[in-house]
């Protein structure tokens, strides 16, 4: 794949067998005069005239949407979300094993450290976005 960008920055993809617009090939022909003629032929699909030759990271580069900052919360939003559910169901099933008396290791330990993970998600303000440091999952 080649990349290719135009003046504002659009980028262009062609496949790698498409030749560049100023490519072409003669033929030489002998007109009803006995004279002979070079014909310029083109192919039938070239490069669009006028783009400039780019790299494929600097195709990604320039393709990279921009975000707002009300999609920036929106995404923060869903993250946390998610965070917070995975903290719950932890925190759920380590609080019935507690309940029902069936503990084989350190699960006491455990739920503390997810009731403080899940504390520390809560307090995070994602109209902070994009300055936000998530809390780290407990590791035990």
């Amino acid at each position: 794949m080649k990349y290719y960008k135009d003046e504002n920055d659009n980028v262009f993809a062609y496949e790698d067998n498409i030749q560049e617009f100023s490519h072409y090939d003669e033929i030489s022909e002998i007109d009803e005069n006995g004279e002979t003629v070079v014909n310029k032929i083109y192919p039938a699909f070239t490069v669009k005239k006028g783009l400039i030759l780019i790299t494929e990271d600097e195709a990604k580069e320039l393709i990279k949407p921009i975000l707002s900052q009300d999609d920036i919360i929106k995404n923060y939003e869903i993250t946390k979300s998610q965070l917070m559910n995975n903290a719950n169901k932890q925190i759920e099933i380590l609080q019935d094993i507690i309940d029902l008396g069936m503990q084989e290791s350190n699960e006491d330990e455990q739920l503390k450290e997810w009731k403080k993970y899940r504390i520390l998600l809560n307090r995070i303000n994602v109209n902070d976005a994009p300055n936000i440091v998530w809390p780290e999952k407990p590791s035990i």
